[in-house]
């Protein structure tokens, strides 16, 4: 791949994900992977940070396989972590 791409990680409440774009905003890649949500109490939900950890490596590392994306051309990555409270 020419150019230098953008990898976003999104983390949910249901699981992590990437989307790999070139420079025109192109997705090249994609992927998801769901994660175990654990209920402690009635409207509580918790997440075991070592697989949400696990997870976006992951996701990383099957988005941008070294035939898509060098390292040196990943130009920039964006995260979006958000709390939802009712």
């Amino acid at each position: 791949m020419d150019g230098s791409t953008v990898l976003t990680i999104d983390q949910s409440t249901t699981g992590t994900k990437a989307i790999l774009t070139n420079q025109e905003g192109r997705i090249v890649s994609k992927l998801a992977m769901p994660h175990q949500q654990y209920y402690p109490r009635e409207g509580w939900v918790e997440h075991d940070p070592m697989e949400l950890y696990h997870n976006v490596k992951s996701v990383i590392r099957g988005c941008s396989p070294k035939q898509i994306c060098l390292p040196w051309q990943l130009r920039e990555l964006r995260s979006r972590i958000s709390e939802r409270r009712l």
